[in-house]
């Protein structure tokens, strides 16, 4: 990885909400040429940054990248490898999921249609629900089939 003091720079300008070399300087208490000659020769003084400059994000402030995205760039192969199981995980769950959802919007419209079919025979008047024991709500079974002796 090739150090760029330039974008270091420019990434802590971007942190801090600073916008020009001369605010950055101002903020660190150096003088402005400081600013360009680290620019030019391309150092920064480091030391002096984790003195004033607190609570940053310093895997983007170096990398350009958020601190999530570094660990996962860097992480061992055997943490990749129970990563994408646990992404396998979340995807089995989430297909899940999405069965359990689909059965229970046919159960809503079972549903819809059992209060619309019995609003019909009422006259529009609201008829008793019968509870769970309603024949009209129970899984259609297989008939059994006796063995033949």
């Amino acid at each position: 990885m090739n150090f760029n003091s330039k974008e270091i720079l420019k990434r802590i300008k971007l942190q801090l909400g600073i916008r020009t070399d001369e605010e950055l300087a101002n903020y660190l208490g150096v003088a402005k040429p400081t600013i360009n000659t680290w620019k030019t020769r391309n150092t920064i003084d480091f030391k002096l940054l984790l003195e004033k400059i607190d609570k940053s994000d310093w895997n983007y402030i170096l990398y350009g990248e958020a601190s999530g995205e570094v660990a996962l760039r860097h992480s061992e192969p055997a943490e990749a490898s129970q990563l994408r199981a646990e992404l396998q995980q979340l995807h089995s769950e989430i297909a899940r999921l999405h069965h359990e959802l689909a059965k229970r919007e046919g159960q809503i419209e079972l549903l819809k249609s059992l209060l619309q079919e019995a609003e019909r025979a009422k006259g529009g008047g609201v008829i008793p629900f019968k509870g769970a024991d309603d024949p009209r709500l129970k899984p259609k079974q297989k008939p059994k089939v006796k063995p033949s002796d």
